[in-house]
C-alpha cells in the first residue's frame, strides 16, 4: 500500500512542475502589445508619428476607428484624424482580448460603481481636494439597456458598468476616454 502512494506522489510531482512549467512558456509567449498606455494618444494626430507607430501594430484601419483587438483597444479619429475618443475593452468581449494596461486614477477592472466613485471623491483636482458627494458631476444613462454609462466630470471618461440600472455594486465592463 505504501509503494502504491510513494508512486502516486512522484507522478502529483510530475504533473505539478510540468503544468508549472508550461504555463511559463504560456506567459513568456504573450505579446507586449497590452502593456501600452493608449490613452495617451487622446488629442493626438495621426501624423505624429508616435501615435501613427501605435496604430499601425496590431490594428485594423477604417476612415475614422481603430481596432486593436489584440490589445482590447477601440479609437475614434475625427476628420482631421485627431483622437477623440478611446475605448478600453476590460472584459473578453466581441472579438477583444481584454485591456492589460494600467487604468488612471487608482481605477481597476474590478472596482464596482461604489468603489469607483469613493476614489473619485478622495483625489483632488487642481490641488482642490473633492470632499462630499456633490463635488463629483456626473451623467447616467443606459442606451443599450444593458449596461449603465456614467460619465464622470471633470475627469472626461465615461465608466460602463455591467447593469442596466444605476446599482453600486455594478463592475466595470468598459472605460471611454474623452479628448
Amino acid at each position: 500500500m505504501s509503494k502504491l502512494y510513494r508512486y502516486m506522489y512522484v507522478l502529483v510531482a510530475m504533473s505539478l512542475s510540468l503544468s508549472a512549467c508550461s504555463g511559463l512558456a504560456v506567459r513568456a509567449q504573450k505579446p507586449e502589445i497590452n502593456t501600452i498606455n493608449y490613452i495617451d494618444l487622446l488629442g493626438k494626430s495621426l501624423r505624429d508619428e508616435s501615435a501613427r507607430k501605435l496604430l499601425s501594430n496590431h490594428c485594423t484601419d477604417a476612415t475614422q476607428v481603430r481596432l486593436c483587438k489584440e490589445a482590447g483597444v477601440a479609437v475614434w479619429l475625427d476628420t482631421n484624424q485627431i483622437v477623440k475618443e478611446v475605448y478600453l475593452y476590460l472584459n473578453n468581449d466581441q472579438g477583444f482580448s481584454p485591456y492589460q494596461g494600467e487604468l488612471p486614477l487608482g481605477l481597476r477592472f474590478y472596482d464596482t460603481l461604489g468603489a469607483v466613485e469613493y476614489k473619485l471623491r478622495r483625489l483632488k483636482v487642481n490641488n482642490t481636494p473633492m470632499r462630499g458627494n456633490n463635488q463629483i458631476k456626473y451623467e447616467g444613462r443606459s442606451p443599450d439597456h444593458l449596461h449603465y454609462w456614467v460619465t464622470y466630470q471633470p475627469y472626461r471618461f465615461t465608466i460602463i458598468y455591467n447593469a442596466p440600472i444605476l446599482d453600486e455594486d455594478a463592475t466595470i465592463y468598459a472605460i471611454l476616454f474623452h479628448s
